[in-house]
């Protein structure tokens, strides 16, 4: 903290306060008409002393501090930091029209300068020791200077007690003067505050006095040129050696009525702050200036949502003289899609389904029942409902993930990704038998020679060329023959099947022991389509029981080989994963405390491998 000549700097920030108001008892009073009425008369006490002491409490009176000092080591051993702020007293408020001060109503609120609090400077000091005195010199410095514009008076109201119903009639006038003793306004200040310059100064390590010249200096100035929206439309950075580089950014408002989303968005939407295009310049000393980098977002409505839809870049080996005016132009043609995303739909279309780039691979992602937590990231396979699959929700594209975690005992819903099962004399949910998570369903015995299906879905992928894989988890007890199977369909349902050597892939699995294992099966598409064929084919992808006792299964995957996928469960009031099963299925565990921080951490055959205590020092 600060001192001065061993006096704290602090100020205090309010006016005193020397008066407070009292309520009398209830009073019958009668008006000119002769009725009787209850009123509640008040009075002024006043003191001596003000009755808002210092303290940092709602009913206390703060204390700023315009310059503290942070001493590293009791004395400053290691140097210091000394930072200054902005810091006047807050003022009375003021009224719009004379004889409206409070002569009744208490606690009109005081005017606080606008920007207290901001920070003007921060200077860091090292500790020296020169001809046996020590002395501090500086290190770095920041200093930030700002604009305050012409305040805007807003109008305030206070209210103390109820209103009665002859101030509207105005009958009596001797009433309706006290009543009026109960309404007061005051004004307010709005400012518009913005920051115009950063200085930042680097000192030669060498120095060994105050205030030494010896320093470099980077500026950073800021420049709001349209006061519709209020943002920082450029900010330039002049380096020590000379080179200026500038950030010009755009957004929604500048665009005017040109696109009825960047409309929508300045307007009924009040996204002012969302910049729609950035990009960048440098100029060297002597030269022009040239762009080097920019981005470009297109945003698309998406139920009630505005949304980005797709991110372009300005991909360029040699920087540019110049680029054209987005806001009367549209996006310069040398900008390149970096991002298309596609979103769940309703009732969540603010979650991300799909995220395509011609850079990177696909990225897409599955939500749980609430849409609040992803159950499923999968790395190299789409989700996305686009062509056929907008209007077949019950068909997947390329990856999907169930683990029964809904505790559903019907499938085909949007809630379990369309995976069909139910709960019959053959099959049902189970819980205290889970691969992960709480939940498992339980595949029933059958008989030789007979077939009992499990959980499955139909999907249509878009890439019609790639090799396909269903996992799971499975846990048996007895004799099985169990399988997963992949199996092509027609594009129509009504053809014929196909019966080519690669339509029809299946995995065998027995008797576990009772311990889970992993089981995966995989379908060539591109090898199970006849020649000449250019339908759009789809793969079904369930487990059976071919006969034997029961099993129960978990953890069921369905994406391209060469994705990866990543999948998450979760235990009821806690947004931290209970488990995470990478890329080879394996999960592992997480146990909480009460405070919701990881306890225990367990791999896949859930033995301890991370064990954390949690202890505070009294």
């Amino acid at each position: 903290m600060y001192t001065h000549n061993g006096v704290s700097s602090g100020k205090r920030m309010s006016p005193n306060k020397f008066y407070y108001i009292e309520a009398s008892d209830v009073k019958a009073v009668k008006n000119c008409g002769g009725d009787l009425y209850d009123f509640q008369f008040a009075y002024a006490v006043r003191t001596s002393q003000s009755n808002l002491p210092l303290g940092d409490g709602a009913q206390g009176n703060h204390v700023g501090y315009s310059h503290v000092t942070v001493l590293e080591g009791p004395n400053g051993e290691n140097g210091k930091t000394e930072y200054t702020y902005r810091n006047n007293a807050e003022i009375p408020a003021s009224y719009p029209v004379p004889g409206w001060e409070p002569s009744y109503v208490p606690n009109v609120p005081n005017t606080v300068p606008a920007g207290n609090g901001l920070l003007l400077s921060e200077t860091s000091f090292k500790r020296i020791n020169v001809a046996g005195a020590n002395r501090f010199v500086e290190v770095a410095s920041t200093t930030n200077e700002y604009d305050f514009s012409a305040p805007v008076l807003v109008p305030g109201m206070i209210v103390n007690g109820s209103l009665c119903p002859f101030v509207t009639s105005g009958n009596h006038p001797e009433v309706c003067a006290f009543i009026a003793e109960k309404v007061k306004f005051y004004n307010y200040e709005s400012t518009w505050i913005k920051r115009l310059r950063t200085t930042n100064r680097i000192y030669d390590q060498q120095n060994t006095t105050e205030n030494s010249p010896n320093f470099l200096a980077t500026s950073v100035a800021y420049e709001y040129a349209n006061p519709t929206h209020l943002q920082t439309t450029r900010v330039e950075t002049t380096a020590p050696d000379g080179i200026v580089q500038k950030q010009y950014l755009r957004y929604p408002a500048d665009y005017g009525n040109t696109n009825p989303v960047l409309a929508a968005m300045a307007g009924a939407k009040h996204m002012h702050s969302q910049p729609v295009e950035v990009y960048y310049t440098v100029t060297r000393p002597g030269g022009a200036e040239q762009v080097v980098n920019g981005l470009y977002t297109d945003f698309n409505q998406f139920g009630t949502l505005t949304l980005p839809q797709q991110v372009r870049i300005l991909r360029t080996n040699t920087p540019l003289t110049g680029l054209s005016n987005s806001t009367t132009a549209g996006p310069d043609p040398r900008y390149i899609p970096e991002q298309t995303i596609s979103y769940e739909p309703s009732p969540a279309p603010g979650n991300a389904n799909t995220v395509r780039s011609p850079f990177k691979p696909t990225m897409s992602y599955q939500w749980s029942k609430d849409h609040q937590q992803v159950v499923g990231a999968f790395v190299n396979a789409s989700r996305e409902r686009s062509g056929p699959l907008s209007s077949a929700p019950e068909l997947g594209n390329e990856a999907s993930w169930i683990g029964f975690e809904n505790a559903n005992t019907q499938g085909g819903t949007a809630e379990d990704d369309y995976w069909s099962f139910s709960t019959s004399p053959q099959s049902s949910l189970a819980t205290g038998t889970a691969h992960t998570g709480t939940y498992s369903w339980y595949v029933n015995s059958t008989p030789t020679g007979s077939q009992l299906s499990g959980p499955g879905r139909v999907f249509s992928p878009e890439r019609q060329n790639h090799r396909y894989k269903l996992s799971a988890w499975v846990r048996t007890t007895g004799n099985i023959n169990g399988k997963l199977v992949l199996v092509v369909q027609r594009e129509n349902p009504a053809d014929p099947p196909l019966t080519t050597a690669g339509s029809y892939q299946d995995q065998s699995f027995g008797n576990t022991g009772g311990e889970w294992r992993y089981v995966e099966v995989i379908l060539d598409l591109n090898q199970a389509r006849p020649a000449g064929n250019t339908e759009r084919l789809k793969i079904n992808a369930f487990s059976t029981n071919n006969g034997g006792v029961g099993y129960h299964i978990d953890d069921m995957r369905f994406q391209p080989v060469e994705s990866q996928a990543t999948t998450y469960t979760y235990e009821a009031g806690n947004p931290q994963p209970s488990s995470v099963s990478g890329a080879d299925s394996r999960p592992q565990y997480y146990e909480f405390d009460g405070l919701q921080r990881v306890k225990v951490v367990r791999n896949f055959r859930k033995e301890i491998i991370k064990q954390f205590d949690y202890r505070y020092k009294k």
